[in-house]
């Protein structure tokens, strides 16, 4: 969904709980919490499963960065929800924060436009320009991120080893 549009639900999601009656807010919070729980057995899934190592060929650099491109969207979903609880509770009369700080929400949902969502684009402009944009830099310093070097490619894609290459070589890559 463009910013604009996404922004505008953002405004109607904000706008139906504080127009929502105490038994609907209720109702809207149990479900919300159980929606947010299960993002969070995803979120942890997920994790785990980035902690298995790949088989060093294109396919397991281009999985790898799938799953850290899945943990980073089950990852933004997670604080989304906590965020619409935490909405929920306010609005029934039990204000409350959760336990994630606003500067890892941020964190986690820059990390997950700038790693994930808008990967693409700033591939092709890479691939175009041989740079990163202000924005890609910008963002990987407030993150303390470090900003990749060489190949963007090298990213994700991988390293396909020259015929004859040598076992350093290879590793190396």
């Amino acid at each position: 969904m463009a910013k604009g549009k996404w922004d505008k639900q953002r405004e109607l999601i904000e706008a139906a709980i504080a127009n929502a009656d105490r038994p609907q807010a209720l109702y809207a919070l149990d479900g919300t919490i159980g929606d947010t729980r299960t993002f969070c057995w995803a979120t942890f899934r997920q994790f785990e499963r980035r902690d298995r190592p790949h088989d060093g060929t294109p396919k397991g650099f281009g999985l790898d960065f799938a799953e850290t491109h899945t943990l980073l969207l089950m990852a933004s979903e997670t604080v989304e929800h906590v965020g619409w609880v935490e909405s929920l509770l306010a609005r029934v009369g039990a204000p409350e924060t959760l336990s994630l700080p606003v500067d890892l929400r941020e964190r986690i949902r820059e990390s997950r436009n700038l790693l994930a969502e808008h990967r693409d684009e700033r591939t092709v402009y890479w691939r175009v320009a041989a740079k990163h944009t202000p924005h890609v830099l910008a963002v990987h310093a407030r993150l303390g991120i470090p900003t990749p070097v060489g190949s963007i490619d090298s990213e994700v894609i991988g390293y396909v080893p020259p015929a004859g290459a040598s076992p350093d070589e290879i590793e190396e890559g």
